[in-house]
């Protein structure tokens, strides 16, 4: 579900960013594709000790929704069916890199050692978004870690918006991906922990805050991810239960 654009961004910061003071963490790796690209490119840098530095979470439970996106030689499941199997499979050549933990990422414990890099791409409810914000994101290590926001340029996950703009004083945008949502953030100066802990609500989702979170992240990212990012701010609006609000502004995104 990651482009080859993201893959070469991962590949690439593995094999000449990555320095072994932490740990990366994969956040709804699926079939592993991100944990793939980021074990090549260790297995291109020399002098690291390269064991179990990655940490894979998934629930690894099939659905309906999946099947395009699925590999064409990958035999389709049935829903509720896990595809662990596949992914051990796909990740057998790393095996010895990786650590899988599997379940409800709400009910699951975080890496027990710091995290230099996490690629999120598992932000699809708020209880998601809140339980990543809080327990996995205050991990990572200021002044090297890194976060790749796989969907901060799609069109359901408007929460992301206001946890970027949240924390905009302690991350920094390092670079947008092209031919993708990926946006990547350098962890530049340590936050407090309130900055972690203070849940996003639907209630946010509809609010002056909420409305400068979107300009913001409209004032980072490239023009070809500005679709998404307004396609998410109508959203925002749905997710509130404003139907209205975001009935109106669809037909003024869709006059400019």
């Amino acid at each position: 579900m990651i482009t080859p654009a993201e893959q070469t961004v991962i590949r690439a910061y593995a094999r000449e960013c990555y320095s072994g003071a932490g740990c990366f963490v994969d956040l709804g790796t699926w079939l592993g594709s991100a944990t793939i690209a980021f074990a090549e490119g260790l297995r291109e840098k020399n002098g690291l000790q390269l064991s179990r530095v990655i940490h894979a979470y998934d629930r690894f439970r099939w659905e309906d929704w999946m099947n395009p996106f699925a590999p064409r030689s990958e035999v389709r499941l049935r829903p509720g069916a896990s595809f662990r199997e596949l992914f051990d499979k796909r990740l057998s050549p790393f095996a010895d890199m990786v650590t899988t933990h599997e379940g409800d990422l709400c009910e699951l414990e975080p890496p027990d050692e710091p995290i230099e890099a996490i690629h999120i791409d598992v932000m699809k409810t708020l209880d998601l978004a809140n339980t990543v914000n809080r327990r996995f994101v205050p991990q990572l290590i200021p002044g090297i870690g890194t976060l790749f926001h796989q969907d901060f340029a799609h069109y359901y996950t408007s929460w992301i918006h206001l946890t970027m703009f949240r924390l905009r004083q302690y991350f920094i945008p390092l670079h947008a991906v092209v031919n993708s949502g990926t946006v990547v953030f350098k962890y530049v100066a340590e936050a407090p922990s309130d900055a972690f802990n203070t849940p996003i609500t639907e209630t946010c989702l509809c609010s002056d805050e909420m409305e400068a979170a979107f300009a913001y992240s409209l004032s980072v990212t490239p023009a070809e991810m500005h679709p998404a990012i307004a396609a998410a701010q109508v959203m925002a609006r749905v997710h509130a239960a404003k139907l209205d609000l975001a009935h109106n502004l669809l037909l003024s995104v869709e006059s400019k």
